[in-house]
C-alpha cells in the first residue's frame, strides 16, 4: 500500500494557452512551471526549470508522477489527475478543476517508487 502525505495542489493555472508559474517547495526553494496548451493536438505540455535543471516539452497526462524519469535529480514530483480519468485535453481543464496538478515531496516520490517494487 502506498502511503503519501497530503499533496499540495498547484494552483493558478488559467485557461490561457501559455503561462508561467513559480511553485514553492516545502524547503523554501522553488521551480518555474511553464504550461502551454496545444489546440491542434488537444494537449497540455510543460517545461520545468529547477536551478540549472531544465526539462522541456513534457506532456501533461494522468500519472502518479509525470516526472518519474527525473526522480534521481529532482527533489519533487508532480501528479496529474482528472475527474473523468481521461487526459487533460481542453484549455480550461485546469481552471475549472476538471484536472489538477499535485506537488509531491521527495518522500511521496520514494513511496510511489517503492510500491512499484513491492
Amino acid at each position: 500500500m502506498v502511503r503519501i502525505t497530503i499533496m499540495k495542489t498547484i494552483t493558478g493555472i488559467q485557461a490561457n494557452p501559455s503561462q508561467e508559474l513559480t511553485v514553492v517547495l516545502e524547503d523554501g526553494t522553488s521551480f518555474t512551471l511553464s504550461m502551454y496548451f496545444r489546440p491542434a493536438i488537444s494537449m497540455w505540455m510543460c517545461d520545468i526549470l529547477y536551478g540549472e535543471i531544465a526539462i522541456n516539452n513534457m506532456r501533461v497526462c494522468n500519472n502518479l508522477n509525470i516526472l518519474e524519469q527525473y526522480s534521481n535529480i529532482l527533489p519533487f514530483g508532480i501528479a496529474c489527475f482528472t475527474d473523468s480519468g481521461y487526459e487533460p485535453s481542453l484549455i480550461d481543464d485546469f481552471s475549472t478543476l476538471k484536472a489538477q496538478l499535485l506537488l509531491m515531496t521527495s518522500s511521496d516520490v520514494e513511496a510511489i517508487e517503492q510500491s512499484y517494487k513491492d
